[in-house]
């Protein structure tokens, strides 16, 4: 039996047309009737699923439709309704973690698991690469959500199909179980183009009221009248089902108000600044540190780039993630003054004490010569696994013969010692203006990564956390991101001026 969606009463499909709609309920799940209006604005999370190992035919543009996104975020109709935060690492205990944040729609991007091979989602393992998750264990990941989630998207193949009429295991029949009031998923593969396509349809329409079953099938019309004929084969894979009509109506009575920033506050580990405006994008560089410390046996990476370019903010972020993978996470700021091995001898016994380790307590007030300091503490560092952060390091350097090196020759011995002699458990994050010389050949390896602009959706994603420029247009954020590029701190400081100017002026 064909599927539904593909009705045709001989002038239009009936799930396409411009008078009609489809929507399914399983069976033995009530209509929900009475249903309560969400606050504004609307809150969305959008997940996407992109593992390390996926062949190059089977990668997203996971940059495209970020952008798609952020684009609907930015429609006139429905300015300051929408609120997206995204979410690339696609973990279940961070799905888990993420959905506490009470939002009302989740947006999956990935690719679905056949019904043949147990159906779920293709997640990711610890280490980034691909990981068949389980309808159940989708569900369980869920739960978190279920409270406030009213729509969710699963733009994953095959997430709307069964293999017989009794199963019914799906992850969309399952999530409509768990009282989530609408799910629309895929019964059937569809191209990367056609779910760009869908995604780029179906947001403006819900942000600007329209009731979800004509907003999806005047999607599906919009797939039908492509100019390609795979993605007109594609407008029959979306599956809406419904028990409610409408359940993104908002509060009538709430004023619209401006998405307030949310800040990380790392307080409890990290002594660092603040970040004003959360973490934004560096999708690439955080895997890429991530794999270097935990899978390729790094024992430190230096991360450099000019001031402002979001250093703090990545190793903030870093250190938020990698947390479970160590006994604790210690910052130094070393704008505050030199650094010397006493203090961080010292610092790092306080820290370990409140955690009831007084393994450093001997070494206090030794006189020891930095490489024995060192070497005593590796011995330590090595059984107590910690991720230590010397942040803002180019103030301890000093330039010489074009080059940068540590400019305390304590200093430089300690660090250099302590490095090369932590072989294992501890590893070491340092964020400097200026790359400066370690002797990878004798310490061991040691991983360099420059940050350079952020990519245009990462700006935009910016751009939509900044108090004035979350105003903006999209296609004016767009020249903001042509004439003044993706450095953080240039927008930031754009940001300011449209405090006081129109952003033309500006």
């Amino acid at each position: 039996m064909p599927p539904w969606e593909t009705l045709y009463d001989g002038r239009e499909f009936l799930a396409a047309g411009a008078k009609t709609g489809l929507s399914r309920l399983p069976l033995n799940i009530p209509i929900q009737e009475e249903i309560s209006p969400v606050p504004s604005p609307l809150k969305m999370l959008a997940l996407i699923s992109s593992p390390l190992d996926l062949e190059e035919n089977e990668r997203l543009a996971v940059e495209q439709e970020q952008e798609i996104l952020l684009q609907a975020t930015n429609a006139p109709a429905g300015k300051g309704l929408l609120q997206i935060d995204f979410e690339d690492e696609a973990k279940l205990p961070i799905i888990e973690s993420s959905l506490e944040g009470a939002y009302q729609i989740f947006h999956y991007s990935g690719h679905g698991i056949s019904p043949e091979n147990g159906g779920g989602l293709l997640l990711e393992d610890q280490e980034g690469k691909k990981r068949a998750t389980s309808v159940a264990d989708c569900l369980q990941a869920f739960q978190k959500g279920e409270k406030h989630l009213r729509l969710a998207v699963i733009s994953g193949c095959q997430t709307a199909r069964t293999l017989h009429a009794v199963g019914f295991h799906d992850l969309a029949r399952g999530l409509v179980r768990s009282k989530i009031p609408a799910v629309i998923a895929m019964q059937f593969s569809l191209t990367d183009e056609a779910g760009l396509l869908f995604a780029q349809n179906l947001y403006p329409r819900l942000i600007e009221g329209q009731m979800l079953e004509p907003a999806v099938s005047a999607t599906r019309r919009a797939l039908r009248q492509s100019d390609l004929t795979h993605i007109q084969a594609d407008a029959f894979a979306p599956v809406l089902f419904s028990s409610n009509s409408q359940p993104l109506k908002i509060k009538p009575e709430e004023k619209l108000t401006k998405p307030v920033p949310s800040g990380i506050d790392f307080s409890l580990h990290l002594p660092l600044p603040q970040l004003a405006f959360g973490f934004y994008g560096r999708r690439k560089e955080y895997r890429a540190i991530r794999n270097g410390l935990l899978h390729k046996n790094h024992r430190a990476v230096i991360i450099h780039g000019i001031g402002g370019i979001g250093k703090t903010a990545l190793v903030s972020h870093m250190a938020a993630r990698l947390r479970p993978y160590f006994n604790g996470v210690y910052a130094f700021d070393c704008s505050s003054g030199t650094l010397a091995p006493e203090v961080i001898l010292l610092d790092l016994h306080r820290y370990l004490e409140r955690q009831g380790i007084k393994a450093l307590q001997p070494l206090l007030h030794q006189s020891l010569p930095p490489d024995h300091l060192a070497n005593y503490m590796a011995q330590i560092l090595s059984q107590v696994p910690l991720l230590i952060i010397f942040d803002n390091f180019e103030t301890q350097l000093i330039s010489k013969d074009s080059r940068h090196e540590i400019k305390d020759e304590s200093l430089r011995t300690f660090l250099t010692t302590l490095i090369k002699t932590t072989a294992q458990g501890s590893r070491f994050l340092i964020t400097s203006r200026k790359l400066f010389d370690v002797d990878a050949k004798r310490i061991g390896p040691i991983q360099e990564l420059a940050l350079g602009d952020l990519s245009r959706p990462e700006a935009l994603g910016l751009m939509q956390k900044l108090p004035h420029l979350a105003a903006a247009s999209f296609e004016d954020k767009l020249r903001a991101f042509k004439t003044f590029g993706g450095h953080p701190y240039a927008l930031i400081a754009l940001d300011r001026h449209c405090g006081s100017k129109p952003l033309t002026e500006v």
